[in-house]
């Protein structure tokens, strides 16, 4: 009777892993519209 019945997907998350890619030359218009993005977001949420 203690036993739950779950739908969908379950809620551990299996392991993953991320390796960041070295660029010689950073494209830095899209950094710094990402960074921008995040601090948009970062305001937006602090409201």
């Amino acid at each position: 009777m203690n036993k739950k019945s779950t739908r969908g997907r379950k809620m551990r998350s299996d392991s993953v892993r991320v390796t960041p890619v070295f660029r010689e030359e950073p494209d830095i218009e899209k950094l710094g519209l990402a960074l921008i993005a995040i601090a948009k977001d970062l305001v937006d949420k602090d409201n």
